[in-house]
């Protein structure tokens, strides 16, 4: 009886906080975006031709952060709350110190594509 009870809490806990409330988000951008990534309302999405777009309100408003570097980028990755990198084509590289606001281009250590951080 001990089973069967523990089943039925789990049961009603997973399939009543399974939903997920999701809602399409429009950036206003045409082309493919390769990385997006959250950090609280804080998000960046990265694709083609260099392209890096943040938000600072969970994804309702998206600005083109511009970038002098014209490859695309795949992956993004927070390292801590205000420093991101991200990767791309023949293996550029790109920091920020600030939040995704502004970014430099990084050594690498290769000139392959750059598919995960």
């Amino acid at each position: 009886m001990k089973k069967f009870f523990t089943f039925i809490v789990f049961f009603f806990v997973f399939c009543f906080n399974i939903s997920a409330q999701c809602e399409t988000q429009f950036t206003g951008y045409t082309n493919t975006l390769h990385g997006v990534i959250f950090n609280g309302n804080i998000g960046l999405a990265v694709g083609e031709q260099g392209r890096i777009l943040k938000t600072d309100d969970g994804g309702y408003f998206w600005w083109d952060v511009n970038l002098t570097i014209g490859t695309f980028f795949k992956p993004v990755r927070f390292l801590n709350p205000t420093t991101l990198y991200t990767g791309g084509y023949l293996g550029y590289m790109a920091k920020s110190t600030n939040t995704g606001d502004t970014w430099t281009q990084v050594s690498s250590p290769t000139t392959m594509q750059i598919n995960g951080i």
